[in-house]
This record gives structure tokens, sequence and C-alpha cells, in this order.
């Protein structure tokens, strides 16, 4: 959203939120306010600059503070958590029992009853892999498997 002003329009930005948001707490101002400092710092403001700006606007930071803060933010925003009760929450949980239903269907035409032809084999998907990896691999069974079939070509 604010990535695409230029540098002198995301100062301005970030003076015209500060004045707006002179009535509120601190902490609010400064959640309010991270977005607009990571962006300008992002596009080359260092950062003892931006803790100028800040302070100039009455919210005094020293720049190892806003360094830290910036920091702070940026790992929260990595890892934001979501409420279980949310609507993001049951989106992203629909959204992984698809994945889950799609890395355990089985892709092998075998296990469906279909007649593979020799060498049109498909190749393996990650759902073959995973299902590969978690079952319980008997190399006897393989062993007497492919004797079986040696013995029958």
């Amino acid at each position: 959203m604010q990535q695409n002003l230029n540098p002198a329009t995301q100062v301005e930005a970030l003076r015209k939120a500060m004045v707006e948001l002179q009535d509120v707490p601190r902490r609010v101002q400064v959640r309010t306010l991270m977005p607009l400092v990571d962006v300008a710092i992002k596009q080359g403001f260092v950062i003892a600059y931006l803790a100028q700006i800040l302070g100039e606007g009455g919210i005094p930071f020293k720049p190892s503070s806003l360094k830290q803060a910036v920091y702070l933010w940026r790992k929260k925003q990595a890892t934001t958590k979501v409420r279980p009760d949310s609507i993001a929450a049951r989106e992203s949980t629909f959204q992984v029992s698809e994945k889950v239903d799609a890395m355990t269907k089985s892709t092998d035409p075998a296990e469906e009853g279909q007649t593979i032809e020799p060498g049109k084999r498909q190749p393996m998907t990650k759902a073959d892999l995973l299902n590969i990896r978690e079952s319980h691999v008997d190399l006897d069974e393989i062993v007497r498997r492919a004797r079986k079939q040696n013995s029958n070509s």
C-alpha cells in the first residue's frame, strides 16, 4: 500500500499520520506507524533520520530504540498468530485440510484398479513419497513380490 510512494511522499505520509494520531496513546501511535517506518527503511531512509522525524512529531525515539522496535515489529509480523475462532483461522484450517487430502490421496493407478502398461508408470508425487515414508516397510514382502513378478514374466 505505502510502498508505491516515492521517498518524499513517504516522509509526508509519516508526518501526516503522526498529526492524526496525536490524541491516542504512544503504544497505539507506534503500532500504527511501524508499517510506514518499515517501508521508509526499505526505501533507504536511515533509522537516525526516521527517529528524528518521529521525535519532531511528538514520539521521541533513540535510533537504537527505533531499530529494536522495527526488529520486534518485523519479527511479530512474520509469526503473527491467528485466534482459533477467527475467520482467518477457519479459512486456513480449510486450506490445510485440502492439502492433507491431496497429500494422502494416492496417485498410483495400481491401487485404483487400473492396469499399468510397462514403461508407462506415473512419476512419484510428494504424496506418494509421504505415504512411503509413513508406512511400514516389510523388506521380505517386497522380495517375495519381486520374485513372484520375475517368475511370472
